[in-house]
C-alpha cells in the first residue's frame, strides 16, 4: 500500500504565474490586505486616491505672548494692570502673578474689548515696591 500526502504549501510553491491562465484569478482568490502598493502598477496606485475633502475651518494665526509689569506698588495699594493684545489679534488667555507674594490675582476681561484684560490687585499686608506681571496669549482668529 502506498500513501501519498501533499500539503498546500508544496502545491503553492510549485505553481508559477506562467501556469495561471490570464484573467482566472479574481479578488475573491486574493487574501485580504496581502497586496501592497509595490504589487500594483503605478496607474492603479494613482487611481486609488479619493477626492479632496472640504476645506476645514480656519484656525489661529499670529500667535503671540505679550508681557507687561507694573512696578513700585506700595503696601496697602490696590488697583489694576491693563494688558492689550496687538492690533488685529484677540486675547485667548491671560495670567497675572506677584513677583514677591503668592496670593492670587483676579483677571477680568471687558466684554466690549476682546483684545484687553485687567489684573486686579490688592497689596494689603504685602511688601513695599511689589510688582505684578501680566502675561497674555493673543492671536488672529479667523471668522
Amino acid at each position: 500500500m502506498v500513501v501519498s500526502s501533499t500539503g498546500g504549501a508544496v502545491a503553492g510553491s510549485l505553481i508559477t504565474g506562467q501556469q495561471i491562465k490570464n484573467g482566472s484569478v479574481t479578488g475573491k482568490d486574493i487574501k485580504d490586505q496581502s497586496l501592497k502598493t509595490g504589487d500594483l502598477s503605478a496607474e492603479t496606485v494613482a487611481s486609488l486616491h479619493g477626492q479632496t475633502g472640504a476645506t476645514g475651518a480656519p484656525g489661529l494665526s499670529a500667535l503671540q505672548v505679550v508681557h507687561t509689569t507694573k512696578t513700585g506698588i506700595a503696601v496697602g495699594a490696590n488697583g489694576n494692570v491693563r494688558i492689550d493684545c496687538p492690533a488685529g489679534t484677540v486675547l485667548l488667555s491671560a495670567d497675572a502673578e506677584w513677583v514677591y507674594r503668592t496670593e492670587a490675582i483676579q483677571i477680568g476681561r471687558p466684554s466690549a474689548n476682546l483684545a484687553a484684560a485687567f489684573a486686579f490687585y490688592d497689596n494689603t499686608g504685602g511688601s513695599a515696591n511689589e510688582q505684578v506681571t501680566v502675561t497674555a496669549l493673543c492671536a488672529k482668529v479667523a471668522a
